[in-house]
């Protein structure tokens, strides 16, 4: 319809269109990014630098914290 009229959608619209086709498009590339980003916070998580890392931020939720 906005195509006859030579009319541009609404910027929600076309926001709402292109996120769709991202992820239409690349839901593989993002499963594989996903699992990327697991496995290197767990690696990171098991080196000596990390676990004090992860236990200074667990220290700092608000339900664990001071």
């Amino acid at each position: 319809m906005f195509a006859s009229f030579h009319a541009q959608l609404p910027l929600m619209t076309r926001l709402l269109i292109g996120t769709s086709d991202l992820f239409v498009g690349y839901w593989p590339l993002m499963i594989v990014g996903v699992v990327a980003l697991v496995a290197a916070a767990r690696f990171y998580v098991r080196s000596e630098n990390g676990r004090f890392t992860w236990d200074g931020l667990k220290l700092r939720l608000p339900v664990v914290g001071r």
